[in-house]
């Protein structure tokens, strides 16, 4: 019908009412094959725009006809094409066709075997190109927020076109231009603060928590309710005084007087508090000029208390005295101004990629508006597949932001202003009491859980580099399965640590208090790990009879026996050797997975680091980027190097090359055999169907006479 109409005078490129679109652009945007076919070999331009300047093939890549566009690309339309607001129609390759992506690729790669020299044309990947030919014409257009090829790589992660040689090219030249300063310089500063954090962790002022009120033994100043709260006064000859405070000390030496700065001890007063009374007996005092020779002992007959005990609190120093823990001070403060560096970054980072997630979909939906107008009610699937990309553009979400690394910078923050709240607290506190031992627990527990996230939070400083990518992004694999194998462990470990709770846990006569690793529940669940990883587990206590006189303890129940044999080896067979074998049976497939792939994830991490890079430059570094691009790329020239390895590569091909010429002339030889054996049948049997015949005609004369 089409050539019917063009041969009858119809004009192959007549375009529509104020759409300005030719046939072939409903013909692309219908997937009309033969059509499009018919039309281009009657003369239809590949090049002609329609009212947004879009091409037949931009047109078909916007709406997903995947025939249309591999056709138009065998008839050399160009990918290297924009709109009106600068959206390359590659970009819609990539999103919506990547393996017709890959082939539009290849027109911005054009290799010169003679010279051994590819040209890349780089600067059609990139916006400034767009930007510099319609300042050049002179032309009005609109400026609004696209895509560009490799964002929307990065942004569906597409292994395969991130591997295509021009894509490659275009990570390596932004690589040398920006990404390896920003990439070291992320290294190093991340670096400095992991050690800084590191060393303030490890110098940490000793404090003895064991000996501590608050321990959970028998002496504990919190579950002993005849502890007493008292006050040491100590009034030296200048009658200056130090008070420290105790809780039901019975013995008090020079030790116990931190930070007095008393020359001379001369009295002792032992003011009790919360007591109604208390009889103070002085064992022996005596005055000195040195309060490092101070050996007088002092003790406390405590009325309504049956015991004492013998732990003190007394307040941490962490920057007196000045002159010896001064550098304390100056590297907290240096940590704390990284730590408010790098949260300013992520913050800038966070609202650049949630206004350009803004800007992107309020450009596209006022972009699908435009083409609404031009929509016939005649053809509603128009308006349907509109409708469709409209509902598509709104239902996405940005939530690749939110990723693991995302998270611990996170919880990285709020751990270092939990440090410096309790630091401040602890500083402020004048009276050194439970209050003060709690805060100073909680502050020195959270170090090592908020350091080890900022180790967690180091190795994200290593994605960008192609040797170390690979293993990072595996961690992250790894731990995706490790949770989903801990619910399927859990469900295991839970029942069992259960059932030997209720048989046999609890206090043990026999293994008395905290002998007894079953006494309380925590305890079994610790045994049975150790017992998962095939640790020394000792079940004899278990089966051990708990008699109810002394006699008889120590003595082996038969049932109790048979029951722990059970529960042990079920548990062991079930767990040390069928789950276990199971989690690295999925870490071995995730490992190959990954490793197999590593290459295209370590140049995924590199691409994703230098879109963000990119993103957080200055607009006039940007242009300067882009504007080297558009000039200088378009074309660069690489010269290829021959190597030893491109050499071993030849030969190779040689080798196989030979091998395959040696089997075709062999199976040559075997058909010519075949042949000639055929040939000797067929006369054969020629041979005897012509004397068959003979006879059968003699037969028929004789028969006749």
């Amino acid at each position: 019908m089409v050539k019917w109409l063009i041969d009858n005078g119809a004009d192959v490129r007549a375009i529509t009412l104020n759409e300005n679109q030719t046939p072939l652009h409903y013909a692309s945007k219908c997937s009309s094959v033969n059509s499009l076919v018919t039309l281009l070999e009657m003369g239809a331009g590949l090049n002609d725009t329609d009212f947004k300047e879009r091409t037949p093939l931009q047109i078909a890549a916007e709406t997903g006809r995947e025939e249309s566009c591999r056709l138009l690309l065998q008839y050399g339309a160009p990918a290297g094409v924009y709109d009106d607001t600068g959206m390359s129609c590659l970009t819609h390759l990539i999103e919506k066709l990547p393996d017709v992506a890959a082939e539009a690729l290849d027109q911005f790669q054009k290799i010169n075997k003679g010279t051994r020299t590819t040209f890349f044309y780089l600067g059609y990947l990139e916006k400034k190109k767009w930007k510099m030919n319609r300042k050049l014409l002179k032309k009005s257009h609109r400026m609004v927020f696209v895509r560009e090829p490799l964002e929307v790589i990065v942004k569906f992660k597409d292994s395969t076109l991130i591997m295509h040689p021009v894509i490659q090219r275009l990570i390596q030249k932004k690589t040398q231009l920006f990404g390896r300063r920003y990439f070291i310089f992320m290294f190093l500063i991340n670096l400095l603060f992991t050690v800084l954090w590191t060393a303030l962790t490890v110098t940490l002022p000793y404090y003895n928590f064991a000996n501590s009120p608050l321990t959970d033994s028998n002496q504990s100043a919190t579950t002993n309710p005849n502890t007493k709260m008292t006050n040491l006064v100590i009034t030296n000859s200048t009658s200056e005084s130090v008070t420290t405070n105790f809780i039901g000390s019975t013995s008090i030496t020079s030790t116990d007087f931190i930070g007095s700065s008393s020359d001379s001890i001369t009295s002792m007063n032992y003011v009790l508090t919360n007591t109604s009374s208390a009889n103070i007996i002085i064992l022996s005092s005596t005055t000195s000029t040195d309060s490092n020779s101070f050996t007088s002992t002092t003790s406390t007959n405590l009325t309504n208390s049956s015991e004492s005990i013998g732990a003190s609190i007394f307040r941490v120093e962490f920057y007196t005295p000045y002159n010896k823990n001064s550098w304390r001070f100056v590297l907290e403060i240096l940590g704390l101004l990284l730590a408010v560096y790098f949260f300013i970054q992520t913050r800038i980072q966070f609202m650049i990629v949630k206004r350009n997630f803004k800007d992107f979909k309020v450009s596209r939906l006022q972009e699908l508006r435009r083409d609404l107008n031009f929509c016939h009610p005649r053809w509603p699937q128009e308006q349907k597949v509109i409708n469709e990309e409209e509902v598509n553009i709104k239902s996405e979400t940005m939530g690749s932001f939110y990723d693991v690394w995302f998270m611990l910078d996170v919880l990285c923050y709020v751990g270092l202003v939990f440090l410096s709240i309790t630091r401040i607290m602890l500083i402020s506190l004048k009276e050194v009491d439970n209050k003060y031992l709690i805060t100073l627990k909680a502050h020195y527990y959270a170090f090592p859980v908020i350091l080890f996230i900022i180790w967690l939070r180091f190795m994200s400083a290593f994605r960008p580099f192609i040797t170390l990518g690979p293993f990072i992004a595996m961690f992250g694999c790894i731990a995706e399965e490790t949770v989903k194998f801990a619910f399927l462990f859990l469900e295991f470990l839970i029942p069992y640590a259960c059932t030997i709770w209720i048989i046999f846990g609890g206090p043990h006569e026999v293994f008395q208090g905290s002998q007894y690793p079953y006494t309380y529940f925590d305890d079994v669940m610790f045994e049975l790990l150790r017992m998962t990883v095939t640790d020394n587990f000792d079940y004899t206590p278990l089966y051990t009879y708990n008699a109810p006189t002394s006699a008889d303890s120590g003595t082996v129940g038969s049932t109790e026996k048979i029951v722990a044999q059970i529960i042990t080896g079920t548990f062991f067979a079930l767990m040390s050797i069928t789950l276990m074998n199971l989690y690295i049976g999925l870490l071995s497939n995730t490992f190959s997975r990954v490793f197999s792939n590593a290459t295209a994830t370590a140049y995924m991490l590199q691409a994703e680091a230098l879109v963000i890079a990119e993103k957080k430059m200055r607009k006039k570094d940007r242009n300067t980027v882009q504007k080297t691009i558009a000039k200088k790329c378009s074309p660069e020239v690489v010269y290829e190097q021959v190597d030893e390895e491109d050499a071993n590569q030849v030969l190779a091909m040689l080798e196989k090359i030979g091998r395959q010429l040696d089997f075709i002339q062999k199976f040559q030889v075997d058909l010519k055999m075949k042949t000639d054996y055929l040939v000797d049948e067929g006369a054969l049997v020629l041979t005897e169907h012509k004397k068959l015949l003979k006879d059968l005609s003699s037969s028929l004369q004789s028969m006749s006479k």
